[in-house]
């Protein structure tokens, strides 16, 4: 890689048609063991492609200033702490939650950043 528009994975109609087929993929699978899977896993592949554009639209504008990408940063550790203390408690997330799930990701961060 020699600057920052190289990329491990290219971005192209290439790779547009690959998850798609590997989308198609995974739903025929499910319906063929007939698992009662197929149709969440085609949902879950639409609002997975859905919401990955719209972070990349985000992420596009967010990353022209250092306080906007920190903020988002900081927002996005806040949201998957609350997700994750909800997954864990089995209800919606609490304060107490949230703060112990994103003192283990953020504290080490911090550290190493400063």
């Amino acid at each position: 890689m020699n600057s920052v528009g190289d990329a491990v994975l290219r971005i192209g109609p290439a790779l547009a048609v690959v998850i798609v087929l590997l989308a198609v993929v995974a739903v025929v699978v499910n319906r063929l063991a007939d698992n009662g899977h197929a149709r969440g896993t085609l949902t879950a592949s639409i609002r997975a492609v859905v919401q990955l554009a719209a972070l990349a639209a985000v992420l596009g504008i967010v990353i022209r200033t250092l306080w906007a990408s920190v903020l988002f940063v900081v927002l996005m550790a806040c949201v998957a702490a609350w997700t994750s203390s909800g997954r864990i408690i089995g209800r919606r997330g609490s304060l107490s939650g949230t703060l112990r799930c994103l003192a283990p990701v953020a504290g080490p961060t911090l550290l190493i950043v400063t």
